[in-house]
């Protein structure tokens, strides 16, 4: 997985595991000059978004909350895909796109698109763009990922490669790359397009941070020193810059502004890098709602915080604390003191920011049950030498009850008399 970032090794994706490790360090690459454009540069688009509005399909961003500001992971997409189109809808988790005039398949980046491509590799044309992608962003909380996410939002850049054009694309002929205009970015999965074909290598950062800047919420401006101007230039722009709203772009403008200082907007927007905005996302695995616990029960949650650290984790039974922990993995059990009944378990994470989030079910606390089998007992329970159902182990850890290999963490299911339970080589 190749991330590119200036915080990789803060950036813990899962709270209280490994940092990301940072990618390995790429050779030494002397970057050509670029040459003048023979004739007229080809123009950078943006058009109107379907969302905010009536039919609009896409989940939005409310930028009146202190959770709109925060990181954004954006998706480098050199390698291309199929894409469906929808009139209301941008999504990059789906391959979903408002730009694209049909569903169609769109060719991955080689470097045989290019009108120049200076000698180098497709790996270095792409760390190239990477490095520049992150100078250009080095003051704004964003991510850039040649990897598509596995989960959670993220905006995408499609280098399209040889054979896709502007014109066949989107219908909109002549263009470098395209993007919807999302003034308050209230769209977290956008996907904008670079054209490849007829560019020169270090056009391609200019024209993905241009496009990118759409989809955050930038409009056009009169400033030929600019990413933000309306065409690829002969010089390789590498600042968002500030200036009037292009003449033609005034009309459908962001807050019917006629100056832009894209730089301020972005912070707006956005946020600058290292902020802590967000809280913990907590995830409960056990138990869960509704389940019968005993006195030992495994609690257990997944928690990440995707823009600092979680700093501690509270147990609360019935709004009381019983348990503190400051580091993964964040398993508790319930008291063996609790009294029977109907009880809410609730975890309360908190990160370093000060930021609170918390994960919680209510459960029904058992007294003593009789059993012979542990099939006498409830769900998560087993039956005890006593002949009362006690906590089982937590699912996939060793001696938790399995159906197969792949419900343990050690891999191995194995038989144990009428059961099966997750064990481990001796």
């Amino acid at each position: 997985m190749r991330i590119y970032s200036a915080l990789l090794v803060a950036l813990a994706l899962v709270a209280g595991g490994p940092a990301l490790a940072a990618p390995q360090s790429k050779e030494k690459v002397t970057y050509p000059p670029v040459p003048d454009w023979p004739g007229a540069p080809p123009e950078l688009r943006v058009v109107d978004s379907p969302c905010p509005g009536p039919q609009c399909q896409a989940e939005l961003r409310d930028p009146s909350k202190p959770e709109a500001l925060g990181r954004r992971v954006v998706f480098l997409n050199f390698d291309g895909g199929s894409f469906s189109r929808s009139s209301f809808n941008d999504d990059a988790r789906e391959n979903i796109s408002a730009i694209v005039q049909s569903s169609m398949n769109i060719p991955g980046f080689e470097t045989n698109a290019l009108n120049f491509d200076g000698g180098l590799s497709r790996q270095q044309v792409i760390d190239f763009t990477v490095d520049q992608l992150n100078d250009t962003f080095r003051d704004l909380d964003v991510v850039f990922t040649t990897t598509r996410p596995a989960k959670g939002d993220y905006h995408m850049i499609v280098f399209a490669g040889e054979g896709s054009s502007c014109g066949g694309v989107t219908g909109s002929s002549g263009c470098a790359g395209i993007a919807l205009r999302d003034c308050q970015e209230v769209m977290p999965n956008n996907i904008v397009f670079v054209f490849t074909w007829g560019l020169r290598y270090a056009d391609l950062a200019q024209v993905a941070a241009h496009e990118g800047g759409h989809a955050f919420g930038l409009d056009h401006i009169d400033n030929t020193d600019a990413i933000m101007y309306f065409s690829v230039q002969n010089q390789i722009a590498t600042e968002f810059g500030a200036g009037p709203i292009n003449g033609p772009d005034i009309s459908g403008a962001c807050f019917g502004d006629t100056y832009q200082d894209s730089m301020a907007r972005l912070m707006n927007n956005i946020g600058p890098r290292g902020q802590d905005v967000l809280a913990p996302d907590v995830t409960m695995i056990a138990p869960t709602e509704g389940a019968t616990v005993v006195g030992g029960s495994p609690v257990i949650a997944t928690i990440e915080d995707l823009d600092s650290a979680v700093k501690e984790v509270k147990l609360l039974i019935n709004a009381v604390p019983v348990a503190t922990k400051n580091s993964a993995p964040w398993e508790f059990t319930i008291p063996d003191d609790t009294i029977p009944g109907t009880t809410t378990v609730r975890l309360e994470a908190t990160d370093v920011g000060g930021n609170v989030s918390v994960g919680q079910v209510k459960v029904e606390v058992a007294g003593d049950i009789p059993c012979a089998t542990a099939a006498e007992c409830p769900d998560g329970l087993a039956c005890g030498d006593q002949g009362i159902c006690v906590a089982d182990a937590a699912p996939g850890s060793l001696g938790s009850l399995c159906s197969d290999n792949g419900e343990c963490a050690s891999g191995l299911c194995g038989a144990l008399g009428a059961e099966s339970r997750c064990t481990q080589q001796c």
